[in-house]
């Protein structure tokens, strides 16, 4: 089927106006959330617990730590979590590279403070993994939240778009 693949295309150009027929042809739960995130069509009903369903039917090896990625992303941009059971993807602290404290706490310090061109600069630091973005929620959810406090909202959403693209939901 082409509408899943020409959604995520539109949908990682940043071409949402073009992408809301595709996400809707496809009818693929994932692709209505990331659409939410991008709001294209803001729709408070979306399902995550639907997109995580269709997540598992489509991959299970990867849903865990996609939909741990989803629910993060979601939350950090205030949609509701509608019928999620967050319960089945609590597991352990897994190892991985984390951004350095002090970064992390001066971009905090600087969002909350306005500092707009401090506050970018960190979140860039943060938000990527060597050549790529990083696909840890928990950093995700830092970098959203600190575009947000400086009124950068269109780019933490476009963000949280691409890093549920490159995570491969």
């Amino acid at each position: 089927n082409f509408a899943p693949d020409a959604a995520r295309v539109l949908l990682a150009a940043g071409d949402f106006d073009r992408a809301a027929p595709w996400v809707e042809l496809a009818g693929r739960p994932e692709l209505r959330a990331i659409a939410n995130f991008a709001q294209i069509s803001r729709n408070d009903n979306v399902s995550i617990a639907d997109a995580i369903a269709a997540l598992k039917a489509r991959d299970a090896d990867a849903a865990s730590r996609q939909a741990d990625l989803l629910v993060t992303l979601a939350s950090a941009l205030s949609m509701p979590l509608n019928g999620v059971d967050t319960a089945p993807l609590l597991r352990a602290a897994h190892a991985g590279t984390v951004p350095n404290g002090t970064l992390w706490l001066d971009q905090q310090q600087a969002a909350k403070a306005g500092r707009l061109g401090e506050t970018v600069l960190t979140t860039i630091l943060l938000a990527s993994a060597g050549d790529h973005l990083s696909t840890e929620p928990i950093e995700q959810a830092q970098v959203i939240a600190g575009l947000e406090a400086v009124g950068l909202e269109p780019d933490a959403r476009a963000l949280a778009v691409e890093a549920a693209l490159d995570a491969g939901i």
